[in-house]
């Protein structure tokens, strides 16, 4: 198990990684629709802003087992959003050069 911090940075890197790659996306391709690259950028921060929350203030009455395990969840949690995202937005790329 990694720190809390080790996982707030995690969240933090991807999160920053996932905007910057968007709005590299937007620069490249003007002809880019906006409004879903800036969808996805609008839940990846709602979901780190939520993330880094429950980092920050677990229940206070949990023993050392039970906030490694909700720990788990939450890094469980990251990884299928960001993979989600990352996907989505290269979706988003690939219909664009269709088009």
């Amino acid at each position: 198990m990694a720190s809390r911090k080790e996982l707030k940075r995690q969240i933090n890197r991807l999160t920053y990684e996932l905007i910057s790659d968007a709005f590299q996306a937007l620069k490249r391709n003007s002809d880019l629709d906006r409004r879903p690259v800036m969808d996805v950028i609008g839940e990846t921060v709602d979901v780190r802003n939520r993330l880094i929350g429950l980092v920050n203030h677990p229940e206070a009455e949990q023993d050392t087992a039970q906030r490694k395990k909700d720990y788990r969840k939450i890094r469980e949690e990251m990884v299928k959003h960001f993979d989600r995202s990352f996907t989505r937005l290269s979706q988003l790329l690939q219909e664009e050069k269709k088009v």
